[in-house]
């Protein structure tokens, strides 16, 4: 129990940090980057991971390229209150909101989400995530369409909608995201994590296509019912941040940079050699680049037809 929080890279103190290999993603960036584009479009509001390139040693012996990053934690939210909470999404069906798990959980586990904040050890609390899912999964429309705005930080869900398709982040449609708040009568807001599989790669390195819709059953309720202007709202924010933040140029050059980063360096030799691996910075830069022209052009056409 000797633990220390410290800084690192003159980001936030914290007693945890994680170390991400990468090994799947070819251009060993995916994840960089799309946490740096979380955060152009949330910062200040909702918090976004932050992290950078290490080369990792252990017991002298090179182990290749890293990316130390933020752990997403009560200590990086800076929860001092009982009522804030932090759920972590550890698989599927509930946290896509396609199931309700009716039984009163006792431990820090329950339908497929785990309880980060509070200690579990210390004090359980599922209520309002199992009020909303319940709400999702079995209330009728005239309920849903009066609570849902309620219960979620509608314009952090709206981004994240966004987020995900720019990505096509079919791994982040529920498993791979942080529900939260800060004090009780708040909203609970999203805060996404492990985006290798994105940009044209899916989690396991192969490649997918850039015309496809990542969805999940809240957001299916939401485009169906469309509370309060729910799909208007996302049209405009779309075209809102399509002119900057999520304009080609914007993102290619995100990527460059992380590119030019790796490129200046010989780290890509050593992984290859240290890991018998043949992998092309330029090829993967080429075929992000006109995947992500391609994309935008796509969600155009999606979000304009809503």
């Amino acid at each position: 129990n000797d633990r220390v929080s410290k800084s690192i890279f003159n980001l936030p103190e914290n007693s945890d940090w994680w170390l991400d290999a990468m090994f799947s993603d070819h251009a060993r960036l995916r994840n960089k980057t799309s946490f740096e584009i979380w955060q152009q479009i949330e910062n200040p509001k909702n918090y976004a991971i932050h992290s950078n390139f290490v080369e990792l040693f252990i017991n002298s012996e090179h182990q290749g390229l890293y990316c130390l990053n933020e752990q997403m934690n009560s200590e990086l939210l800076s929860m001092v209150f009982d009522d804030a909470l932090l759920y972590k999404a550890v698989a599927w069906d509930g946290t896509t909101f396609s199931v309700h798990e009716e039984t009163m959980s006792t431990n820090k586990y329950w339908n497929n989400w785990e309880q980060k904040f509070p200690n579990p050890e210390d004090k359980i609390n599922w209520n309002p995530l199992m009020y909303l899912t319940n709400v999702v999964v079995n209330c009728d429309n005239d309920v849903f369409i009066s609570e849902i705005n309620e219960l979620i930080n509608i314009d952090n869900f709206i981004d994240y909608y966004i987020f995900i398709n720019m990505l096509s982040a079919a791994d982040n449609t529920g498993k791979n995201t942080f529900l939260s708040r800060k004090a009780e009568k708040e909203p609970l807001f999203i805060i996404p994590w492990d985006l290798e599989g994105s940009f044209g790669r899916f989690w396991d390195g192969s490649a997918v296509g850039y015309q496809d819709i990542q969805s999940n059953n809240l957001y299916a309720r939401l485009l169906e019912l469309n509370p309060n202007q729910f799909k208007t709202k996302l049209k405009n924010r779309w075209f809102e941040l399509r002119i900057n933040i999520l304009s080609p140029d914007n993102l290619i050059s995100l990527f460059e940079t992380n590119f030019n980063k790796l490129k200046k360096s010989n780290i890509l030799d050593v992984e290859n050699t240290k890991w018998g691996l043949h992998t092309s910075l330029t090829e993967e830069q080429e075929y992000l680049n006109s995947w992500i022209t391609n994309r935008v052009n796509f969600l155009d056409a999606y979000y304009q037809e809503l």
